[in-house]
């Protein structure tokens, strides 16, 4: 269904400011953010992309997030469960 549909600007402007915050807090110690600089060069990002990820997280659109939907969830071999309290 995702896939069809895409996300919604609303699903976009709600999962933004988590994934920035948990990106932020990643930051908070030396160990990971070397982890995360280093994951990040390895897959070809600009390290000032990450550094200055507040920035980068602006430019994140709806039509390209939706665009990498098919590389994130391929048709097939893979399982997602929505859990809820």
């Amino acid at each position: 269904m995702l896939l069809k549909q895409g996300l919604s600007q609303e699903e976009l402007d709600r999962f933004k400011p988590l994934i920035e915050g948990s990106f932020n807090a990643a930051l908070s110690d030396d160990l990971t953010t070397t982890h995360v600089y280093g994951s990040n060069e390895l897959a070809g990002l600009d390290i000032q992309d990450v550094i200055h990820f507040q920035r980068t997280f602006e430019q994140i659109t709806l039509e390209y997030t939706n665009s990498l939907l098919p590389s994130w969830l391929p048709e097939s071999g893979v399982s997602i469960g929505t859990f809820t309290q």
